[in-house]
């Protein structure tokens, strides 16, 4: 014990030493001067004391002396070894009430037993023992409970930092409050990721806030809905609440595959946005992509380009003819179930360069009889779109003009709030055809001068892109003011369902990370991104008669990565990217996400209403829309046919 400690606590220790022996001499001198140790001065000094309250009764200088033996231990500093055993620290606290009880109602037993002389010495030994054992017990409990050498196992409180309390918000932010402050994303632009395993949290606590933030702020929304109608229904709600703060009052579209009550029309295909062959071909590898994502790690193969090629050829062919009024992905499901010499016949009856060039390999190989190539190069193709004729895909993405929504959904004269509507049990049919609507609206969104855009794709992995798609909205659209939001379970994940080229693209160009609890790999690889931090490590070495002290520091992970894969339902870590003017010194933050419940509660409830109405039965309408576009197509078929057998430059074409 140092020096300084050691006058004031020898000072405490003697003032309760004779405490303890003035309230027995006091309050019990007839026996002791019946003793031979009675005392003149004492005797002219005790009518003066009695008249004082700590004399008037044993009780209060035996709670006097107990309150200085307190303070006498939680002063000084813990010695022995300390016992971690849970059942010895309550062991510790009853037989600390315990003796502190009988040090103090000893006098009391001692007057109801009758004052003899033996009763006296037993008052005298209970008295000196009770208070010298609760002292020792006071003594044990500091040592467990104030040298809390084991109390940190983990090093979490030393590991703790401060993170940004301050709220700083403008316009285009999104604030999440935390129970450590707020996680400011001052420049959603940049794009974000959220993290987490099944469970953790990321839907919850970060996507649905910002998708809701982002609406009351006058954001429009690509909205990736993989079990509608739970976020399609949130964002129904915000637009219901928050629509006045849009110079244009959006309207609020579904893309749904299922109920068609509840959703409108679009063709992903608008010949309006095809403008040169480079966008039809960009509309092929998004298709073609969907419905294999594997190729998205095979780019330059013989048998996906040459599939993606005829398929690009395809659209544009049905974009050059008549004026695009068959240029939709269902007549080009159609158009692709032809026999080749039809499909040959039409693609060779229009006039272009391209289309022209596309094909001359497949028309050679035709000619020659390669059915084998043919059937490996087209084949493939057939197979693939054949399981997306469905009737109630046809009359979605068929639309009539009156009724189409347009894929320019962040126009300024007509703002969309776009929810795109999966159904997991028909993933692989829903899946591509949805790729096919999120890469072209990324490519139409991807401009200046229009609205702020908020894209969210929750459940990422369940799509697919092609290359420089995904991958290139976020890396450019910023200054188009373009915020992607991502929600996928860990990087592994990613990168299997991407491939790694891919997946590394987008995980690297993300300026916003977000992390619930993930498998130990990404957890690994979230450690690095965050840093370091310098930590205080306090050792302890105990001794019989001694106790020492080392303080020294280290740098270590700022989030070590055992703690993020073990996190707790609705505890996030992550790193926040700034912005000019909104400038975060701590970027790493490490908290309890707070969400108002009852404010949350007002987006969920209700649902949303049909906004489609049929006069007729919806099985008889689609199906002569079904009808009606097979039909359309072979009636091209046989209007270029004739215009071909006149053609000497095609007219060597034959049926197998």
């Amino acid at each position: 014990m140092d020096s300084e400690r050691t006058k004031p606590l020898a000072a405490l220790f003697a003032i309760a030493f004779i405490g303890v022996l003035l309230e027995l001499y006091f309050f019990n001198y007839n026996f002791f001067y019946d003793l031979g140790l009675g005392s003149t001065f004492f005797e002219t000094r005790a009518q003066s004391l009695s008249s004082r309250l700590l004399f008037q009764s044993p009780l209060y200088l035996r709670l006097l002396v107990m309150v200085i033996c307190g303070v006498m231990i939680f002063l000084s500093k813990p010695k022995m070894k300390i016992k971690e055993d849970p059942s010895t620290r309550t062991m510790l606290i009853i037989k600390t009430i315990g003796t502190g009880i009988i040090y103090l109602l000893a006098s009391a037993l001692y007057n109801a037993l009758g004052n003899t002389q033996p009763v006296f010495f037993l008052h005298i030994a209970v008295s000196i023992f009770s208070i010298m054992y609760f002292t020792l017990c006071l003594s044990d409990i500091n040592k467990i409970y104030n040298s809390n050498i084991l109390g940190d196992r983990f090093l979490k409180d030393s590991k703790k930092f401060d993170q940004t309390k301050e709220l700083m918000e403008h316009e285009n932010s999104i604030n999440i409050r935390t129970e450590d402050g707020y996680i400011n994303i001052v420049n959603p632009f940049r794009a974000s990721q959220v993290l987490g395993t099944p469970g953790s949290g990321k839907t919850y606590s970060f996507l649905i806030e910002a998708l809701i933030q982002s609406i009351e702020k006058g954001y429009c929304i690509l909205l990736y809905d993989y079990k509608f109608p739970s976020l399609s229904n949130i964002a129904y709600n915000a637009l219901q609440q928050h629509y006045m703060n849009y110079d244009v009052r959006p309207q609020f579209c579904v893309i749904n595959f299922d109920d068609l009550t509840r959703s409108n029309r679009c063709n992903p295909l608008q010949p309006k946005f095809l403008l040169d062959s480079t966008d039809a071909t960009a509309a092929a590898k998004a298709l073609m992509y969907g419905l294999y994502p594997k190729w998205a790690q095979k780019q330059g193969d013989f048998f996906p380009e040459s599939s993606i090629n005829f398929v690009g050829a395809c659209i544009w062919a049905l974009k050059k003819i008549n004026n695009g009024k068959f240029c939709t992905l269902p007549h080009l499901i159609q158009f692709l179930s032809l026999e080749y010499k039809p499909m040959f016949q039409i693609l060779l009856g229009v006039d272009d360069s391209y289309i022209n060039n596309t094909i001359a390999p497949f028309i050679s190989a035709y000619k020659q009889d390669a059915t084998d190539q043919l059937e490996g190069q087209i084949g493939t193709t057939r197979i693939a779109v054949t399981r997306l004729t469905s009737p109630y895909v046809y009359w979605v993405m068929n639309p009539d003009p009156e009724d189409e929504i347009s894929l320019q959904i962040n126009d300024p004269k007509n703002p969309t709030i776009l929810c795109l509507s999966n159904n997991p049990d028909k993933e692989d049919v829903y899946g591509p055809i949805l790729s096919l609507y999120n890469t072209r609206i990324f490519r139409l969104i991807n401009k200046p001068n229009m609205v702020k855009t908020g894209v969210f794709l929750d459940e990422l992995p369940t799509l697919s892109f092609p290359p420089n798609s995904l991958d290139k909205l976020i890396a450019t659209a910023r200054s188009n003011k373009v915020a992607v939001w991502l929600g996928y379970q860990d990087f592994s994940q990613l990168i299997r369902d991407f491939g790694r080229d891919i997946a590394n693209a987008i995980i690297g160009t993300v300026g916003n990370t977000f992390s619930g609890m993930v498998n130990f790999e990404t957890a690994d690889k979230l450690t690095k991104k965050f840093g370091r931090i310098k930590i205080k490590k306090e050792s302890h070495t105990l001794g019989k008669d001694s106790t020492s002290v080392n303080i020294s520091t280290e740098q270590t992970e700022i989030i070590p990565a055992s703690e993020i894969s073990s996190l707790p339902q609705g505890v996030f870590v992550g790193q926040v990217a700034d912005d000019r003017g909104y400038e975060i010194e701590q970027k790493v933050f490490y908290s309890k996400i707070n969400i108002d419940q009852k404010i949350r509660a007002s987006y969920e409830t209700g649902e949303i209403p049909p906004f489609i109405e049929f006069n007729r039965p919806i099985e008889e309408i689609i199906k002569e829309n079904f009808d009606k576009i097979k039909q359309e197509i072979f009636d091209l078929a046989e209007a270029y046919s004739s215009v071909i057998d006149n053609n000497d430059a095609i007219g060597q074409i034959s049926d197998n």
